[in-house]
């Protein structure tokens, strides 16, 4: 047996593992890009009606409500490709399917609470702007 069929025959055997190391190292960037974000925004905290930890919420509904979503859906995807169908594996509507986060992006700023929520944080962050170049 060469090394990508016993590749192929570990994932189908452990579908469960294949589809939630995915997920665990996604949330862990999204957390981390989400965090950075937050903290260089420092300077526009005192400008956001929830000051610092609304900030924070804000950042995660923002960017979580974009991100997370697909990442489940990866592992849904992932989980059953491992699971019932391993030949999906070599297919390139697994990369067409990568496309979607661009298309969620799109369609999640029309939602209410992240639309209100980037508007919370570009505000907090021009006032930040403004009182820094008119200082």
């Amino acid at each position: 047996m060469n090394p990508h069929d016993q590749q192929l025959q570990y994932m189908h055997q452990h579908p469960v593992m294949m589809a939630a190391l995915p997920l665990a190292f996604a949330i862990t960037v999204i957390a981390l890009i989400i965090l950075g974000r937050w903290y260089f925004s420092r300077q526009a905290w005192t400008y956001h009606p929830g000051g610092k930890d609304g900030f924070l919420r804000d950042e995660f509904l923002r960017l979580g409500a974009i991100f997370l979503p697909v990442a489940v859906l990866m592992v849904a995807v992932r989980w059953y490709i491992y699971t019932f169908d391993i030949g999906l594996m070599n297919s390139p509507w697994i990369y067409a399917a990568f496309l979607s986060v661009f298309v969620f992006r799109r369609l999640a700023g029309f939602l209410p609470f992240v639309r209100d929520a980037g508007r919370r944080l570009d505000a907090a962050r021009k006032q930040a702007h403004d009182a820094k170049v008119a200082a």
